[in-house]
């Protein structure tokens, strides 16, 4: 089933561990958009589900991409005085939400957890496609 909350569960454990250097919205956000791929083979009628977002390399890459995206979409709204003055007063744990390191950290080990967990589960998954 795509768009499962199980791969949140890493990011819920980092967050806990490292608020201030971890973005969950990054997380969460990479793991929808990699699975975006599923549905589409869903909705395509397709038997293979899995194909190039779900290898290590792919959702990695993916999640990280994410993760930039999620982060230049802040800065862009960071021009706008009313939303920079908000950014500012938010506590540092939320504040990471929207860095780019923790954004891209985040994506990218959202990425590979997300190839990890799909590998375990599916058998038409290929972790390590094309080598």
């Amino acid at each position: 089933m795509p768009f499962t909350p199980l791969h949140f569960g890493p990011g819920v454990l980092i967050k806990a561990v490292a608020p201030a250097r971890f973005s969950f919205t990054a997380f969460v956000l990479a793991n929808v958009v990699i699975d975006l791929e599923v549905l589409y083979h869903i909705v395509s009628g397709d038997s293979t589900l899995h194909g190039p977002l779900h290898t290590l390399i792919g959702a990695t890459t993916t999640g990280a991409l994410a993760g930039v995206g999620l982060s230049l979409l802040t800065q862009a709204s960071k021009r706008v005085p009313s939303i920079q003055d908000a950014i500012s007063r938010l506590p540092i744990e939320l504040q990471a939400e929207l860095r780019i390191c923790a954004c891209v950290f985040a994506g990218a080990l959202a990425g590979a957890s997300h190839a990890y967990f799909d590998a375990l589960i599916h058998s038409d998954f290929h972790p390590l496609a094309p080598f």
